[in-house]
């Protein structure tokens, strides 16, 4: 089973796939721009179920996503690296055997991690498939899950992504943290951990990788808080408000940087001493004469 995405949809695929219980791995290939960089991506099914998803083969994007959560410390993970590059398999597998990561935890990160890739798969407006009944997935955890669930909550994402593009509109987008606020913020503690990210340098993108948690759950939180005010896009054609600030402090310059004026003294004059009055005795003569 092979062909081209402009032919077949990708939910007809995995639809036939699921339904005639085929185990092995939907394998999609495109090419970004021309003579670019070919981008691999892939859905795994057991017995028609849907066990994994990745929209770039490259990037071991589960494991990203449990880094980002702050689940494993650094001698597991360098452990379960170790393990994966000596023995085969996946991080994450070796993580969730190794008993290093909370199993519900993992499930939780797979089964969100499968969806972002489909829905990512979704936006690809051309590529080829195949399918190859002995490819494996090396981060397979265990998960199964109803292709018709998996697609669903994929297309509700590709509804949606419209409405955020609106207020963070790509990857390369820039926020920024406003200095004044008009209320007391109140955020859910998933908002401030991307919150505590942005520094008004850092792309989008960037904070995608930094979290691993997947391109549409990071733009609808950054989107919800641009709508309440507490971060900002930042446009290249205004100053920022610390460029405001600083520019507006140097107006006071010629005020800070000089001295008071102080009013010039007079040089200094001769001061005439009076003699006090001749009295008898200064003339040689005693009071009794």
């Amino acid at each position: 089973l092979e062909g081209s995405l402009d032919a077949f949809g990708l939910p007809d695929v995995v639809t036939l796939l699921a339904t005639t219980g085929k185990t092995g791995g939907l394998l999609l290939r495109r090419t970004d721009q021309g003579d670019g960089p070919r981008t691999e991506g892939a859905v795994w099914f057991r017995d028609g179920r849907v066990c994994g998803a990745t929209s770039d083969r490259s990037r071991a994007s589960l494991v990203r996503r449990v880094v980002g959560s702050g689940a494993v410390d650094d001698n597991a993970l360098r452990q379960a690296v170790s393990r994966a590059v000596s023995a085969g398999g996946g991080v994450a597998r070796a993580l969730l055997e190794s008993g290093s990561v909370d199993p519900d935890l993992m499930r939780q990160a797979a089964d969100d991690q499968t969806v972002d890739a489909v829905f990512d798969l979704l936006r690809w407006s051309a590529g080829d498939f195949a399918f190859d009944p002995g490819a494996t997935d090396p981060d397979d955890i265990g998960l199964a899950v109803e292709h018709d669930r998996v697609l669903a909550e994929a297309r509700a994402r590709v509804e949606a992504w419209a409405s955020l593009v609106v207020v963070v509109p790509s990857v390369d987008s820039v926020l920024t943290v406003p200095t004044v606020l008009g209320h007391d913020p109140e955020v859910s503690r998933d908002e401030w951990a991307l919150l505590s990210l942005v520094d008004g340098h850092r792309r989008v993108g960037d904070l995608v990788e930094l979290t691993g948690a997947g391109e549409f759950a990071v733009t609808t939180i950054l989107a919800r808080l641009v709508q309440r005010g507490l971060l900002h896009v930042k446009d290249s054609a205004a100053p920022d408000h610390v460029a405001i600030v600083e520019r507006r402090l140097g107006m006071l310059a010629s005020i800070e940087g000089a001295a008071p004026a102080v009013p010039e003294t007079p040089p200094e004059q001769p001061v005439a001493v009076e003699e006090p009055p001749a009295g008898p005795g200064a003339l040689g003569m005693s009071a009794a004469a």
